[in-house]
């Protein structure tokens, strides 16, 4: 797909359940091709053994800052791109645009929404310091909107306020033109 800048992926829910059987020294010292391997371990435990999910305890803030900091990351520019070809409708084949669709497209489940958009997705991820959306749309008048944001080091009411707010500021880069004009004129101005 062209990606680039895209860090490998790996089992990291996997990783809960390593940093909370290690104690603190351990998780400290640990290298990250230490922590893959006893991610890609566990995650193996866990394909033989579902139930040993439920062993993953409680992580004090500080060990969820290490785990949220070994998160996979990308750009934006390249989520962009993702986005953009599923909102093409022609870049994949038709049983992985299908599948693409259940998975991104919940927006259409509300008959709201269906009233002013043909498509629309989203995938977002979060931990007390992250805050990630990739987000395209298809109105019914067939304008395509494509964008994504990706918020690092937040703070929790930064984090708090970003998600009370992200809903209404989504919806309105998607439906309204002048929003979107001025949201790029923004961007455009501090690139420089």
């Amino acid at each position: 797909m062209g990606l680039t800048k895209q860090q490998p992926l790996y089992n990291f829910v996997s990783g809960l359940m390593v940093y909370s059987k290690k104690d603190k020294r351990e998780k400290e010292d640990m290298s990250m091709e230490q922590y893959l391997a006893a991610t890609r371990e566990m995650h193996n435990t866990f394909k033989k053994d579902p139930t040993a999910a439920k062993q993953i305890k409680f992580l004090p803030m500080e060990i969820q800052k290490v785990w949220s900091d070994r998160l996979p990351g990308g750009t934006t520019k390249e989520y962009v791109s993702i986005v953009k070809k599923i909102n093409s409708r022609s870049y994949f084949d038709t049983n992985t645009q299908r599948n693409l669709d259940g998975l991104m497209e919940a927006l259409l489940e509300n008959p709201i929404n269906r009233t002013y958009l043909k498509h629309a997705g989203m995938k977002g991820g979060s931990t007390p310091f992250v805050l990630t959306i990739a987000m395209y749309a298809t109105t019914t008048d067939g304008d395509q909107t494509e964008f994504a944001y990706f918020f690092n080091d937040l703070e929790a009411i930064e984090g708090t306020l970003l998600q009370k707010n992200m809903n209404e500021f989504n919806l309105k880069i998607i439906k309204d033109a002048e929003q979107r004009k001025k949201l790029v004129e923004i961007l455009n101005s501090n690139t420089h």
